[in-house]
């Protein structure tokens, strides 16, 4: 089959392709904003401050405080922020409840 399409044509509908799906991830995200999801605890996350990090049942990451304690427990934690690799968030739960 003959590729009948320019270079040009081809990044434009890839850009309108992307641009959709990134619409489309941005709802997405932002509908977990309010939430209180289980959160696998993971290690220490990379924004330090004591922060932990954990993934969500979406495999999000979720960044939020807590004591190392709760490494490789699932706790839950309301969302505060989205961010497009990540979401803040907060423990619901007292520290002491989860260990």
């Amino acid at each position: 089959m003959a590729d009948d399409q320019s270079e040009l044509q081809k990044q434009n509908r890839f850009e309108r392709l992307l641009e959709l799906q990134n619409r489309i991830s941005e709802q997405t995200w932002r509908s977990d904003l309010g939430e209180v999801l289980p959160v696998l605890v993971e290690g220490e996350s990379k924004q330090g401050d004591g922060q932990l990090f954990g993934r969500s049942v979406w495999n999000r990451i979720v960044n939020f405080h807590g004591p190392k304690s709760l490494l490789g427990q699932i706790v839950p934690v309301k969302i505060t922020k989205v961010f497009r690799n990540s979401n803040l968030g907060e423990l619901t739960i007292d520290a002491k409840q989860a260990g």
